[in-house]
């Protein structure tokens, strides 16, 4: 079989783009802990199998590789809703739902039944299907209660957002090819956005900003590529475009994978145990100091003092007495229940004023507590028992300091 130029172009954009969605879900397979970051090896594992099954299009036009691509396509709007409120942390509204199920199970029945009557408007059908559900979930996560979240976790969404915008007209145009045979399938650089954004939200980079700098660091590397090859060979402007939209996958993979490096080393850090175990204990903020590298704290604030009594409420310093360690998301909890005490919406309150995830005590006598923000952003057992660990660790520091 021979492959036409946009045939290669298509093959190496969504090669480059496949490869990176299956890092992703390699990465996350070994260590999601959190909801979000399950939804996402879904999504990931789904993207993966899309862009593989276009490959294989490619190579052999069958009925069952194409009734497969549908089939895989029709899980996207119901997957994307999923991430979508396992980001905001809140259910989206029925209707929405409906409309999501209903248009998966709406492109599942037009892939199955593959009646002769609609086959010129099945594709377009599915793709505007596919389009609309993703751009409703786009509205939903837009139309979010920010004061809900902490400004970390607005970041996290802002990129994904953006991801997701980007995906949308790519998924209506396919590189402004004019082939709409192709809309159900998306565009590989729009997928490797989103990817990139999936990427930085879980590797702890969420920040819109960056985002954006990855994007244009991608487009400045391809810009120069396609203008040294125009002026080392001539090229048509058809030959141009094909050039751009191989680099830009290329640069975009490049950015992707170096997150990608920095979360698999992150995770490679000793537990918080071993750092506790090697850390000076002198005096706590010698004791904080030697901690700051470790994952698990991604900032945190040390209250004590005359701090103390003007900023925290006595309320939670009597809390943190039976319970060391105060998690935001339990008090969230807690509150949509309607059954939290005085002491714990105080504790909540505090953790919401100052943008973290946990109230730690660091001491008794004299009263000393730690806010921090935590690398999961959850309520994830292993994490607590880390800071359990902590509160002990700083406790004891401070019994010996006070025999001395």
């Amino acid at each position: 079989m021979t492959l036409t130029a946009d045939q290669i172009v298509y093959t190496f954009a969504d090669g480059v783009a496949l490869v990176c969605a299956l890092a992703l879900a390699t990465v996350l397979f070994g260590r999601h802990r959190l909801r979000q970051e399950s939804y996402v090896l879904r999504y990931a594992i789904a993207v993966a199998a899309l862009l593989g099954l276009r490959i294989l299009d490619l190579f052999w036009d069958a009925t069952v590789v194409n009734v497969t691509i549908e089939l895989v396509v029709a899980v996207l709007p119901v997957l994307a809703l999923l991430m979508a409120e396992s980001l905001i942390r809140r259910h989206a509204p029925g209707w929405i739902k409906l409309t999501c199920i209903t248009g998966s199970l709406s492109i599942a029945l037009l892939a199955v039944f593959r009646f002769d009557q609609l086959d010129e408007m099945r594709i377009p059908v599915i793709g505007a299907i596919l389009v609309s559900c993703l751009a409703l979930v786009l509205g939903f996560v837009i139309l979010r209660d920010r004061k809900s979240l902490m400004s970390n976790e607005n970041d996290r969404v802002s990129s994904l957002l953006l991801g997701f915008a980007i995906l949308i007209p790519f998924a209506a145009t396919d590189f402004l090819d004019d082939r709409y045979e192709r809309l159900v399938e998306m565009g590989a650089l729009g997928i490797l956005c989103l990817t990139l954004s999936m990427v930085r939200g879980v590797s702890g980079r969420p920040g819109i900003l960056g985002y954006l700098v990855d994007l244009a660091a991608a487009a400045g590397i391809s810009i120069v590529l396609v203008s040294l090859t125009s002026l080392l060979i001539e090229i048509s402007s058809t030959q141009r475009l094909e050039l751009w939209v191989c680099f830009a996958a290329f640069a975009i993979a490049v950015m992707l994978f170096g997150h990608l490096a920095r979360m698999v080393r992150d995770r490679a850090m000793l537990p918080l145990s071993s750092f506790l175990a090697h850390a000076r204990t002198e005096h706590i903020q010698m004791f904080l100091h030697d901690l700051q590298d470790h994952y698990l704290l991604r900032s945190s604030r040390l209250i004590e003092g005359d701090e103390l009594k003007k900023d925290v409420p006595p309320e939670v310093l009597e809390l943190l007495e039976s319970s060391p360690v105060v998690s935001r998301p339990v008090l969230e909890d807690l509150r949509a229940t309607g059954n939290i005490a005085p002491d714990r919406e105080a504790a909540l309150s505090l953790l919401m004023a100052n943008q973290m995830t946990h109230v730690v005590s660091l001491g008794i006598s004299p009263p000393r507590i730690l806010l921090c923000e935590t690398a999961m952003l959850g309520a994830d057992r292993a994490e607590v028992d880390d800071l359990l660990l902590l509160s002990r660790m700083a406790r004891q520091i401070e019994g010996s300091n006070g025999r001395d």
